[in-house]
């Protein structure tokens, strides 16, 4: 049986695609991984990714945010 990879499927998705026009990608918790966003991003592409949790071992663990418990933050990632 073959294993499921959600992150290699989202990726192989945005590759393989010939859309074009403004894309924004919408994603839930889980798909947080700066792979994914590198693919999206050479695309030209615009997403938005729920991330896990400030106190968890996700992305967020590694970023000075603020101590309010909801807020948006607009970021860049240089690769």
């Amino acid at each position: 049986m073959e294993e499921e990879n959600e992150f290699q499927a989202l990726t192989d998705m945005v590759d393989r695609s010939d859309i074009k026009e403004q894309t924004i990608i919408i994603a839930d918790r889980g798909y947080e991984s700066y792979n994914i966003f590198e693919h999206i991003e050479k695309k030209g592409w615009n997403y938005v990714i729920r991330v896990k949790d400030i106190g968890s071992s996700g992305i967020t663990s590694g970023l000075s945010l603020s101590n309010q418990k909801t807020f948006d933050i607009e970021s860049t990632v240089l690769y």
